[in-house]
């Protein structure tokens, strides 16, 4: 009969087979236990790439900067009246040179520590390889700015991007 309308069939399930229909209808699980990156991951990583390419070719080149630091604490002694020496210039230099890799780092890997580690493993790398480079000197001292600059970029940005992202995750929004 054309306008009459039957009620829909009613399926009779067993246990076992209600079950096997809950697995088939369930959304598939990812493959791979790890996170896909953020934006913030996927654009760090390309600062990082081209950061790092600038200071390799600053630190690895045989190039020597004495003369630019020279320059720098003639600025600061003959102007400014400070007192400081040339060592202490390419030691805030060094510092400075490290702040933006240790908060790239960190936003990279979600965490201080690692970004921490990583540039300071990265700085001692760094330094090491300047051994085999004409008019190039490793030291310990530009690896202990490099880390410290390393180190305040990692805080930087865990006081900035990370801890406000938690809090915005905690919030709901």
């Amino acid at each position: 009969m054309r306008g009459t309308s039957s009620p829909p069939p009613v399926a009779v399930m067993f246990p076992g087979e209600r079950t096997a229909l809950k697995e088939k209808l369930r959304p598939a699980r990812p493959r791979s236990r790890m996170r896909r990156p953020s934006t913030t991951q996927r654009w760090s990583l390309i600062g990082l790439t081209v950061y790092l390419v600038a200071v390799l070719a600053l630190l690895l080149l045989p190039v020597s900067y004495g003369a630019l630091i020279t320059a720098v604490w003639r600025l600061f002694t003959g102007d400014a009246g400070a007192r400081f020496g040339a060592g202490w210039i390419e030691f805030a230099a060094n510092i400075i040179l490290f702040v933006p890799m240790g908060f790239l780092l960190t936003l990279l890997f979600r965490h201080p520590w690692y970004g921490t580690f990583l540039a300071v493993v990265l700085s001692a790398v760094a330094e090491l390889a300047q051994i085999l480079i004409p008019n190039r000197q490793a030291t310990l001292r530009d690896v202990i700015s490099n880390s410290i600059g390393a180190a305040v970029g990692a805080l930087l940005a865990w006081l900035f991007v990370l801890r406000r992202r938690r809090r915005d995750d905690r919030l709901g929004r």
